[in-house]
């Protein structure tokens, strides 16, 4: 997927996420199956190990954790559109000292991410969004590519 860097990433797992029975929920048209999983657990078993990468100066993300984010770049605001027509997923990353000398290219990240799930949007009238985001699961960051679409 792409990032607000224009990065595509492909990410590896680092541990299983520690969710609490008491957060299970039944969902519509359940047999009492894997249809029973919640959401966050759902989100990590349909995941393909490739996820959007939101790479942020003074945030770290933690497994169960939310995270609200005010989306107002326009390159963040495409990312968030394209993580709330598909998955929902993003890779929370910390990014490296000295990052404000490349921000506007690919500046130099930590190798160790959280993949979260954007569990609650809001979409203001001039287009900037605020998001819910709950931390699934710590991720290691094994290849990132350059989104074609990305203009600067």
């Amino acid at each position: 997927m792409f990032s607000g860097t224009g990065r595509r990433t492909r990410i590896g797992s680092w541990t299983r996420p520690n969710v609490r029975e008491s957060n299970w929920i039944r969902r519509r048209g359940s047999n009492g199956t894997a249809a029973d999983m919640n959401e966050d657990q759902a989100a990590l078993a349909e995941f393909n190990g490739v996820a959007r990468l939101f790479p942020l100066p003074n945030l770290v993300l933690f497994p169960q954790a939310l995270q609200p984010l005010h989306i107002f770049e326009p390159r963040y605001r495409q990312l968030t559109a394209d993580a709330l027509i598909d998955d929902r997923l993003l890779a929370l990353v910390l990014l490296k000292p000295g990052w404000e000398q490349n921000y506007e290219q690919t500046p130099a990240i930590f190798p160790v991410a959280c993949l979260g799930r954007i569990v609650a949007d809001q979409l203001m009238p001039d287009g900037r969004s605020n998001l819910l985001v709950r931390g699934l699961s710590r991720v290691r960051i094994v290849e990132s590519r350059i989104d074609p679409r990305r203009s600067n």
